[in-house]
């Protein structure tokens, strides 16, 4: 997931300095109706090449806090019977 949120970003970078490149290349007066839509089309494509990008982040994120939660080595202390103190250590 973390690499698919990598990948997702620089996807979503592309999307979106193609947008601005296109925008940049209209003349002063302004963009064609066509060239505006497929501008727009870019610029919300971007937006959701982002959020799947934070998504897979997030996911990655939680997936590794669960990985290392479950990691954790359990300590015991105990009194045997015969009055010995038991240090134990569980994997």
């Amino acid at each position: 997931l973390g690499g698919a949120a990598l990948v997702l970003t620089g996807a979503g970078a592309v999307t979106y300095l193609q947008a601005g490149k296109r925008v940049d290349d209209c003349p002063k007066v302004g963009c064609s109706k066509a060239e505006g839509k497929v501008i727009e089309r870019l610029d919300y494509t971007a937006n959701a090449l982002f959020i799947a990008a934070g998504a897979a982040a997030l996911g990655a994120g939680i997936m590794w806090y669960q990985a290392h939660r479950n990691q954790t080595r359990a300590l015991q202390l105990g009194v045997q019977s015969s009055g010995r103190v038991v240090l134990g250590v569980g994997f």
